[in-house]
């Protein structure tokens, strides 16, 4: 599933750029350069697969397949290293994304 940019997103991303340097997180992502992309993290696997090939086939065949959308009520901006191991991640901030 591919997207494409959405002004929300952007507006969403300057509201954390104010808020960052409005506080005293270290904030030099928001600070040296403006980020043009977005990631979500849909599926994670707690074992090796056993067939890739399969996987990236299925993908390959139904990556321009409607699946529907996904409203979100809500966000947790997390800090966290790479590996998103537990014992490193905390919770900055949970935002309501509803509108009201």
């Amino acid at each position: 599933m591919t997207g494409f940019p959405d002004p929300a997103l952007n507006q969403l991303r300057e509201k954390l750029r104010i808020r960052f340097k409005a506080c005293k997180l270290q904030h030099s992502i928001y600070a040296h350069y403006t980020l043009k992309t977005v990631h979500s993290t849909v599926m994670r696997f707690g074992n090796q697969l056993d067939n890739k090939s399969a996987l990236l086939e299925f993908v390959e065949k139904h990556k321009n397949t409607d699946i529907g959308f996904l409203r979100v009520g809500n966000m947790e901006l997390a800090g966290n290293d790479w590996y998103q191991r537990k014992q490193k991640t905390v919770t900055i901030g949970t935002f309501n994304l509803a509108k009201k």
